[in-house]
């Protein structure tokens, strides 16, 4: 009795370990803890910025405009010598539009708005054709309009910009009409519009 039993715990043993192995091979994949998902909606509401100013090494410059003394029936450019530079910076297609709102007076007289035209040197790479450059003689081009086109459809612009990509030259022209009474004329203001 005494010599079975050594035997019969053998085989014990050794079907715990058959059965063993046998659930450690059935049990294929461990499994994870339960997971859920859920969804959230997403939305943003993506504004157009744009702005004056230096951008890289666009510089700007749009001091004064003054044209010195002229004649009755004489023209001069401002500045007399070189441009004015603007400069952009928009996240979007950008425009320049320039307008005089107030005309310079001497007393109670005038210089019409009508005689002052506005040209446009160079424009960003990319932009539309200049509209009023220098020797355009249409109408379109004297300050007497409300929109008189710098720079039409310049692509956005870089961060870091440069004369080519975010600046444009301009100067002015004045055609003194030739009964313009003789004075000082000071006051007078151009407001350029950058929209996009």
């Amino acid at each position: 009795m005494t010599a079975t039993r050594p035997r019969l715990e053998l085989a014990l043993g050794l079907t715990l370990l058959v059965l063993a192995a046998g659930l450690w091979l059935s049990s294929g994949e461990q499994t994870r803890a339960a997971s859920s998902n859920q969804t959230q909606s997403v939305s943003a509401n993506i504004t157009n910025s744009i702005s004056w100013g230096n951008q890289g090494t666009c510089l700007q410059s749009a001091g004064a405009a003054p044209f010195g003394t002229l004649a009755a029936g004489a023209s001069n450019s401002a500045p007399a010598v070189g441009v004015y530079t603007g400069c952009i910076g928009s996240n979007a297609k950008w425009s320049v539009t320039g307008a005089m709102t107030t005309e310079p007076a001497a007393g109670a007289e005038k210089i019409p708005a009508s005689a002052f035209r506005l040209e446009t040197l160079t424009v960003p790479q990319g932009s539309a054709a200049i509209g009023c450059g220098v020797g355009n003689s249409s109408l379109s081009c004297t300050l007497d309009n409300s929109a008189v086109s710098l720079v039409s459809n310049a692509p956005a612009t870089p961060l870091i910009g440069t004369i080519l990509t975010n600046g444009f030259t301009y100067n002015y022209k004045l055609s003194v009409p030739s009964n313009q009474s003789a004075g000082e004329y000071t006051g007078g203001v151009i407001t350029l519009t950058a929209s996009n």
